[in-house]
């Protein structure tokens, strides 16, 4: 009996309606009634009621979903162990990053992993993509390892940290907060404020900083850093960025000053269930040799 089709008995049994369970399992409604139909014929028992606006299990239906759970749940156990044998049997790598993470390390670090590690270890490319994504990434098995945001879910993964820093405030010289020996969250209160979408874990860090401790301020979203940088000096509103931005990019009329209370990091993660092969050794050892050696760009003095 087919693995599939006990994967559209399952969603039909979970949604009792043919629209969203075809949609689950990615067929047409008209393609998920002839399956289950053709289920109903192969065994010779109606399987669901469909007298009622929701479609329900007969007894037979009931019976027969302890066995499609059962034999859903071996097969997705058998495919995963033939999946790590394959994986740890092979020495390439499938790294994610977090938009901007990989710009923190030396244009060339991955190429040199590729080339010096004596494990025959291999990341093809490094691709990048949204906080949420690459924890999706991971909790699907889509990728090995990812560069993310602070924090992370430290019962699911496994982590090497790699930055612990402040966030930055970027501001024009002519705001009298550019004149401060230091600045808090505090004191970003009845000021007009940008900094990056939602998108990134550090923006709703700071923003939820920013609800407990300061008030009357204002928060403008844009998509790229250059766009911060641009309110800045136009609009003179106060940035929110993280160190590397500001060390990259000078401009004379605006200033850098670390926020002391805001704090903003990154780490490589991996799941904690993961059963690391030697390829998998290799790269954590790079990452952690790299912090250790001072590679790390963006740190506090670099």
């Amino acid at each position: 009996m087919d693995v599939k089709v006990l994967n559209y008995f399952i969603a039909l049994e979970d949604c009792g309606h043919y629209a969203p369970a075809a949609k689950k399992v990615y067929i047409s409604p008209q393609g998920l009634s002839a399956a289950i139909k053709h289920l109903e014929t192969e065994v010779g028992v109606p399987l669901f009621n469909a007298n009622s606006g929701t479609i329900t299990l007969t007894k037979y239906g009931q019976v027969f979903s302890t066995y499609a759970h059962e034999m859903v749940a071996k097969t997705e156990e058998v495919v995963a162990r033939i999946s790590e044998m394959k994986r740890r049997q092979s020495r390439e790598i499938s790294l994610l990053s977090s938009v901007g993470l990989i710009n923190f390390f030396p244009d060339d670090f991955i190429q040199r992993f590729n080339e010096t590690n004596t494990q025959g270890a291999f990341v093809p490319e490094v691709r990048a993509l949204p906080d949420k994504e690459c924890e999706q990434w991971l909790d699907n098995s889509l990728c090995d390892f990812a560069l993310i945001n602070k924090p992370v879910d430290l019962q699911k993964y496994s982590v090497l940290p790699i930055m612990e820093d402040n966030m930055v405030a970027w501001i024009r010289r002519d705001n009298p907060l550019a004149d401060a020996e230091h600045i808090t969250v505090a004191d970003l209160s009845n000021q007009h404020l940008v900094e990056l979408a939602t998108d990134y874990k550090q923006s709703v860090n700071s923003e939820r900083a920013l609800t407990e401790r300061a008030h009357d301020y204002s928060i403008f979203h844009v998509n790229e850093m250059i766009q911060i940088l641009d309110h800045v000096i136009t609009n003179g509103y106060v940035g929110l960025v993280v160190r590397l931005h500001t060390q990259i990019i000078h401009d004379p009329r605006v200033v850098a000053k670390p926020i002391e209370d805001l704090k903003w990091g990154f780490s490589l993660c991996w799941l904690a269930s993961r059963i690391l092969s030697e390829a998998d050794t290799a790269l954590i050892k790079w990452f952690s040799d790299a912090v250790n050696n001072g590679e790390v760009l963006g740190c506090a003095g670099k």
